[in-house]
């Protein structure tokens, strides 16, 4: 991925540099991140019809909001905002998506809000709502996931503190595969009973190991 505009500080406009990297056919250049080679940070709330992927360690939302939506003439897939590399710490970050397509997507493809794959790391402080496609029966649309490779030789550390998820399509929190965690103090909510899809809060699979405690929820959205 080549980054535009960096120096020990510097903006990148996250969207049109993810266009261009990978020859998307189309991406709103909308998501502005200050930061330097480890850190970034989310300037203001913005749009994006596409995952963003970041490659640094840490990334500082500052509360601000991330709705991702349809790209013209297809669907939004994929997570929205995912790590691009072996650690990513997330805190104070809002997801959300907006009326997007009701199709059904196959594995790396399937609708989550943030994601940490095969990567140590935390979410922290963040809020992920109403990532769903409507009511739709799609086994996706999960709030936060932590995954790694079913087997792999050392599992990854991972820390989901002190985050609201609701309004979620599948699963609220997912954690599968080789991941050691430490799930706390978040409030989860799906919305209740629904006919098109049986709703999970917090979900360990796959091998995961987590510890999940439950405490008042330090966090809330504004």
């Amino acid at each position: 991925m080549r980054r535009r505009g960096m120096g020990a500080m510097g903006v990148v406009g996250f969207a049109s540099v993810l266009a261009a990297s990978e020859g998307a056919a189309s991406a709103t250049d909308d998501c502005v991140f200050v930061g330097g080679r480890d850190s970034w940070a989310l300037r203001a709330s913005c749009v994006t019809d596409q995952t963003l992927v970041v490659p640094v360690s840490r990334l500082d939302g500052r509360g601000f909001t991330i709705t991702a939506v349809d790209p013209p003439g297809g669907h939004f897939v994929g997570a929205v905002v995912r790590n691009g590399d072996a650690e990513l710490n997330v805190f104070r970050l809002h997801v959300t998506t907006a009326a997007l397509a009701n199709i059904c997507d196959p594995s790396d493809d399937r609708l989550a809000g943030i994601m940490l794959d095969g990567a140590r790391g935390s979410v922290t402080f963040s809020a992920v709502i109403a990532v769903n496609q409507g009511p739709s029966g799609c086994q996706e649309g999960n709030g936060i996931v932590a995954r790694n490779a079913v087997g792999a030789p050392r599992p990854v550390d991972v820390r989901l503190d002190a985050n609201v998820v609701t309004g979620y399509q599948k699963t609220g929190i997912l954690v599968t595969g080789a991941v050691r965690a430490s799930v706390s103090g978040n409030q989860v909510d799906g919305g209740g009973a629904v006919g098109a899809i049986a709703r999970n809060g917090i979900q360990l699979g796959g091998g995961a190991s987590a510890s999940v405690r439950s405490r008042e929820c330090r966090y809330r959205t504004r």
